[in-house]
């Protein structure tokens, strides 16, 4: 069973930790011999700005090369791991998905892009928003989260723009049943401001309420 996390190898925590979460790729990966087991974060986007060639990036359908100064954008549920050489550099940016897609309200079209699909890009110009989160993450002034939010909607509006071919680099999924999850989330966040039953959204997936939460545990440890 591919594990799901809130934060890699956090198995305590079942609550976000903050608006966001950054950090270099060597603090979670040194401590793990720089080996990224294959896991997935079922509401939770992950943006890696990779400053140094190497490494390798597993998803459930292949295994990718990566390459200095390359940005992988993994949306919730693809499943992905990494093998990073020693002394890797780099950031790691995690964003609960409520708060990209509030931020993204209007720019559906960079949400569509970035949603369900795993993207890697090459020479997108510089990691000015990755620093500029990093930087900011530290500290605490006045209008830091909403700072944090705008600054990452940015970096997502910018990896869109450079999408040349949004199926490019789709791993495939796990079948129906992930298939099943995504667009459950998917109606979460279309309805998170008012109050459903488990059997009203299964009722819109044509699947039973039991069976909605036996897929839910199964791909993301929770029931729905």
């Amino acid at each position: 069973m591919i594990p799901n996390y809130i934060l890699y190898g956090d198995t305590k925590n079942d609550r976000f930790p903050d608006i966001l979460h950054v950090e270099p790729i060597a603090d979670r990966s040194g401590k793990h011999n720089w080996k990224i087991a294959p896991h997935r974060h079922h509401n939770l986007h992950q943006f890696l700005y990779i400053k140094t060639a190497g490494g390798l990036l597993y998803t459930d359908a292949k295994e990718i090369q990566l390459n200095a100064d390359q940005i992988v954008s993994i949306p919730p549920l693809i499943v992905h791991g990494f093998n990073f050489p020693k002394d890797t550099e780099g950031l790691v940016i995690t964003v609960p998905w409520r708060f990209l897609t509030e931020a993204l309200q209007h720019s559906p079209e960079i949400k569509s892009v970035l949603q369900g699909q795993m993207h890697l890009l090459d020479n997108i110009s510089n990691p000015v928003y990755f620093e500029q989160i990093y930087s900011d993450h530290q500290n605490r002034f006045p209008g830091r989260n909403q700072r944090l939010v705008n600054l990452a909607s940015l970096l997502a509006i910018e990896i869109g723009r450079h999408v040349q071919n949004p199926e490019k680099n789709r791993p495939v999924r796990e079948g129906k049943a992930a298939r099943l999850v995504e667009q459950f989330l998917k109606n979460l966040e279309r309805d998170f401001r008012t109050h459903h039953s488990v059997t009203y959204y299964a009722n819109q997936l044509n699947i039973t309420a039991p069976h909605l939460s036996r897929i839910c545990r199964q791909l993301t440890e929770r029931p729905a």
